[in-house]
């Protein structure tokens, strides 16, 4: 049996770990798995807003749904952009931007959401025209969750901008799902054991004691890559196979890593260099995290969409569903930042200052003399 050089980090671990690691290390990489469940006793969905502010919740499911009408290659759904001012040069903020190219042109589209408990009114209309009008966008679109006055529809008509209502609605009998149960799991590195035949000189292994597991880096002729990169990415491909199902919420566990197709390849390190071992055991402790998230639904035209935060990674996970005229859905997923960083988009402009023309001496025209 091969052998493991170095001493040992930590004994005592649930499962068999040799003798001999090299170091012991501290990294954390995780995975979120999400399966969907229609269950008795819902949570309310009020628990899914507190998780997020309510109109961000609604923007992002605008911006999902406007990524399903996303047809046409190239088209760009931004949420959070920076569009640029045509008069003041600067930018503002609008809450959704969408380009689309058509033939020689792009067709830029603003829409701004409105998530208030009272429909928008004239005097919202006009604020939000007033804004849509000065920025380089060809479309102004608003879109509310609680409707418009009919003034407000009058003054939208007037200038040309477009209004969607998007409606919470209770779960449709088509859509089973009324609640999502997330699992996230994360892996802690806690040991990586360099398996060594035999036949390896000691004063190899000697040289590689105390060295630590992200200093090994294994290189070929034509690429390098991180030991600790290949014994995470193993653990991490395991976390959903049906061995670590056994393997509960703090348990270790650990998996002999193969490298024979590394064979022809070097294991460098910051003191020296030497031969990849023919295998690797990566000694991990599971965190596991299981909690039940509700859907939030919501209706905008013939369009349905339904939504959740999954508490992780701060992210938004959107369906969105659109009835054909064949009776089939076609059903679109969107995930997303739930908080979107602010984004540039569009053309930027410089205000360049003209030189002015300087008179020079002596080159003006000189006075003729009628003859």
């Amino acid at each position: 049996m091969g052998r493991f050089g170095g001493p040992a980090a930590v004994g005592g671990l649930p499962l068999n770990v040799p003798d001999g690691q090299i170091a012991a290390t501290a990294l954390e990489h995780s995975l979120t798995l999400v399966t969907l469940h229609s269950p008795f006793g819902l949570e309310s969905v009020r628990d899914l807003k507190s998780l997020a502010k309510k109109w961000q919740l609604v923007e992002g499911v605008v911006t999902a749904i406007e990524h399903s009408f996303a047809g046409l290659p190239g088209t760009l759904v931004v949420p959070n952009a920076a569009v640029t001012d045509r008069n003041s040069k600067t930018t503002r903020q609008v809450d959704v931007y969408v380009s689309i190219p058509i033939g020689s042109r792009v067709l830029t589209i603003g829409i701004e959401v409105r998530d208030e408990s009272a429909p928008v009114d004239i005097t919202a209309i006009e604020q939000l025209n007033a804004k849509l009008s000065k920025l380089n966008v060809d479309r102004r679109c608003v879109v509310s969750a609680s409707g418009f006055t009919k003034s407000a529809r009058a003054e939208a008509a007037r200038w040309g901008v477009e209004l969607r209502t998007i409606a919470e609605v209770g779960v449709p009998d088509w859509w089973l799902p009324t609640t999502v149960e997330v699992e996230h799991c994360h892996i802690e590195l806690l040991h990586v054991g360099l398996g060594f035949g035999p036949d390896t000189p000691d004063d190899v292994i000697e040289k590689m004691k105390g060295v630590a597991p992200g200093e090994f880096i294994i290189t070929s002729a034509t690429q390098s890559i991180s030991l600790v990169d290949i014994v995470i990415s193993q653990g991490l491909a395991l976390i959903n196979s049906p061995e670590l199902q056994k393997v509960g919420d703090q348990e270790s566990f650990s998996i002999l890593i193969k490298l024979e197709n590394h064979a022809d390849c070097t294991l460098n390190y910051p003191s020296g260099a030497g031969p990849v071992p023919p295998s690797v055991r990566g000694t991990y402790r599971l965190h596991r995290t299981i909690k039940s998230v509700p859907i939030a639904s919501y209706r905008m035209g013939g369009v349905e969409a339904f939504t959740f935060l999954p508490g992780f990674d701060d992210k938004q996970v959107t369906f969105v569903s659109e009835l054909q005229g064949d009776g089939t859905r076609r059903v679109s997923l969107a995930v997303a930042d739930a908080t979107p960083r602010s984004t540039r988009v569009g053309p930027t402009y410089v205000n360049v200052r003209p030189k002015a023309r300087v008179a020079r001496k002596g080159r003006g025209r000189r006075n003729q003399t009628p003859s």
